[in-house]
């Protein structure tokens, strides 16, 4: 394997607090920098996603031990939630749909 790209990996929940009013409040994202392969999605990908009413947009392939369950990801500049993740031994295949964002920004 090449590991010739660089996802960033965002943990939104590691900084997450609890206010006054017992409501959970997001604190900073925690970004961790790994290599990863570029992976096409294919047709099986996305039927599979498409019947979980998903649309796949990036798949990429991380080594195991550099993932820990980080729900979004920023690859190119552009920011995506994690559709589902897929273990094989040392290797775990991560898939993408485009961010929704909703905070006005």
């Amino acid at each position: 394997m090449r590991w010739n790209s660089v996802i960033l990996l965002r943990d939104i929940e590691a900084n997450m607090t609890v206010d006054e009013d017992g409501c959970e409040v997001e604190g900073e994202p925690v970004d961790t920098q790994v290599f990863c392969n570029v992976r096409t999605v294919g047709f099986e990908t996305w039927a599979t996603a498409a019947q979980l009413g998903l649309k796949p947009e990036l798949q990429v392939e991380v080594r195991t031990v550099d993932y820990a369950g980080q729900s979004q990801a920023v690859f190119n500049g552009r920011e995506y939630d994690l559709s589902y993740s897929t273990t094989r031994g040392d290797n775990t295949i991560l898939t993408y749909a485009t961010h929704a964002r909703n905070d006005n920004g």
